[in-house]
């Protein structure tokens, strides 16, 4: 007799098809270690590995998630609170959810950075960056570090702008 399985909506389960593709496509992370991670995780979210193959306890496909996760936690998911996601991650793309009191601490980080960034760039030793500096020119003589650094200053400001408007 077949086992009747429920199948995810079509969407679930190609977005899981599609995250795991992308991690094993990342020839530099270790697949199976980052898979059980993930699978770690989501029992976690769960409180327990067993919530994992609740649905189907005695199938082997639940015998094979349960050795890959316990191997990972332990068998008595001593290890489990270790893999609890801090928060729920949010969709690529959406907009960070700051109070205004978090949006000033952010914008002010981000001020004293860029000025951070500005002032080494115009105390370098290695160019004198100080003249350009003064009237905002970008002379092609500074040193890669300053460079770097003015680089640095405008993308802080630029996100200091983007997180500024979205109030």
């Amino acid at each position: 007799m077949k086992d009747t399985v429920s199948q995810p909506a079509p969407d679930t389960t190609r977005a899981a098809a599609d995250a795991i593709l992308a991690m094993v496509r990342e020839r530099e992370y270790d697949f199976p270690g980052l898979l059980a991670a993930v699978l770690a995780s989501v029992a976690a979210e769960l409180g327990s590995t067993y919530a994992l193959v609740a649905s189907r306890p005695g199938s082997w496909e639940a015998s094979l998630v349960l050795d890959l996760v316990r191997g990972t936690v332990g068998h008595g998911d001593e290890g489990l609170s270790t893999y609890k996601l801090a928060e729920a991650a949010t969709a690529p793309g959406a907009p960070a959810m700051l109070t205004p009191e978090d949006r000033r601490t952010v914008l002010e980080a981000l001020d004293v950075a860029a000025e951070y960034k500005r002032d080494r760039a115009a105390s370098c030793p290695d160019c004198d960056a100080s003249p350009a500096l003064a009237v905002g020119l970008r002379p092609a003589d500074l040193c890669g570090t300053c460079t770097w650094r003015l680089a640095q200053a405008d993308g802080y400001g630029a996100l200091a702008a983007r997180l500024g408007g979205a109030r």
